[in-house]
């Protein structure tokens, strides 16, 4: 009895696992990825082993059928793995040879510098890729919001050795940042935090007791989801402020940027803005009223 249950769960969990290796190469093989001939060869020895398993009703024989079955799946797990790790190698590989030689015939090109970089970290060769980052910004800073969209798919590990090779990233982005929003970097007393700023070690909780702050995060930012969503925002001042600058007289579009700029809590280039609309429609109800509302 023993035997038999054991003989059945063994059976149903092969046959689970070479069902799924099927389902698996079967699909490989509709989107093209290999031939459907390649499918059955490499699926009829699991079958086969499955068959000398049944046959076998819990014989030596059908153990080593078994055995053999698991083993032969195994490989196949192994050979895709080294498939992929051969494919993505090649690919770095030529992403390299490509932007490398694009930087060797122009080393102003600020976007070869970029790509090859990416490439860089790609290959694991963190210094090297740093050194071609800086060359990219120094050609030209707005790279640098490629640069922050590619380390927020990257480890987390990498991420930190990339800022600890690159001290000046969030100086570049802050700046940048400005350049989008208000066409000007801010400085003074209305300047705006850094996007990430240093550890300054434990701080008092909403209760008075000392706690941890959080760890240090890419840019400010505690996940890919709230990087995305101020790169949205960014995204959205940044088009305001153009049309802004396209249309300087534009009443309807300048309250539309200052709206943008509060609700992103810029608060003094805001009121900025809404005096800016008043001092073009000073019956402008709506920007009155915003600016009553912040205080200016």
């Amino acid at each position: 009895m023993l035997e038999n249950l054991l003989l059945g769960l063994a059976m149903g969990t092969i046959g689970a696992a070479y069902f799924a290796v099927g389902a698996y190469l079967f699909h490989k093989a509709i989107l093209g990825d290999i031939t459907f001939r390649d499918a059955v060869i490499a699926f009829v020895p699991l079958v086969l082993s499955y068959i000398g398993v049944f046959i076998g009703g819990g014989t030596l024989f059908s153990w080593l059928c078994g055995i053999a079955g698991l083993g032969y799946l195994g490989y196949l797990v192994a050979r895709r793995h080294q498939e992929e790790r051969r494919i993505e190698i090649e690919l770095v590989e030529s992403e390299l040879e490509k932007w490398g030689r694009a930087v060797a015939d122009d080393d102003s090109n600020a976007g070869a510098h970029l790509f090859l970089a990416n490439a860089l970290v790609e290959k694991g060769d963190l210094d090297a890729a740093a050194a071609h980052y800086r060359k990219s910004l120094e050609r030209d800073p707005t790279n640098v919001k490629e640069l922050m969209e590619f380390l927020l798919r990257r480890t987390s590990t990498e991420q930190a050795a990339i800022r600890s090779l690159l001290p000046e990233l969030d100086r570049i982005a802050q700046e940048q940042y400005e350049r989008d929003t208000y066409g000007r970097v801010i400085t003074g007393q209305n300047a705006q935090p850094a996007l990430s700023a240093p550890d300054q070690g434990p701080e008092l909780s909403p209760e008075g007791a000392k706690g941890p702050r959080p760890g240090r995060v890419l840019l400010g930012y505690e996940s890919p989801e709230e990087a995305y969503a101020d790169q949205q925002r960014r995204a959205y001042l940044s088009e305001m402020r153009q049309v802004v600058e396209s249309s300087p007289d534009d009443a309807t579009a300048r309250f539309a940027y200052a709206s943008a700029l509060e609700a992103a809590g810029h608060m003094e280039q805001a009121q900025e803005e809404y005096r800016h609309v008043l001092s073009l429609s000073p019956d402008h109800a709506e920007a009155r009223a915003a600016l009553d509302r912040l205080g200016g």
